[in-house]
């Protein structure tokens, strides 16, 4: 349902709720309605563990591979929406793009 990573970290990042508070009531390609249940993660898993998790769901169920550009996306959405958290994912995003795409 997420064509590019950085809507589904955003959707991890807010889940339903967030979504809801925002006055979205679609996600992904496929603009499923938010029903909720989903919860948000941004309060409570670092950046490095967001990043982590968007990374195994996408290699492993989807075979996608990750490269700079997906992370640049990834830091744009969340300078946007997340600005008090730039630096934390600057960082995490610094490290992750060290690793080989398959790590």
């Amino acid at each position: 349902d997420f064509p590019n990573p950085a809507d589904q970290l955003y959707w991890v990042m807010e889940g339903s709720d967030g979504f809801k508070a925002k006055g979205l009531t679609t996600y992904g390609t496929s603009e499923k309605p938010v029903k909720g249940g989903m919860p948000g993660w941004a309060g409570t898993l670092t950046a490095d563990e967001l990043i982590g998790v968007i990374r195994h769901e996408r290699e492993a169920f989807a075979g996608d591979k990750f490269d700079a550009t997906t992370y640049d996306k990834m830091l744009e959405m969340v300078t946007k929406e997340f600005p008090d958290r730039q630096a934390e994912f600057k960082e995490a995003i610094d490290a992750f793009k060290l690793l080989p795409s398959d790590a």
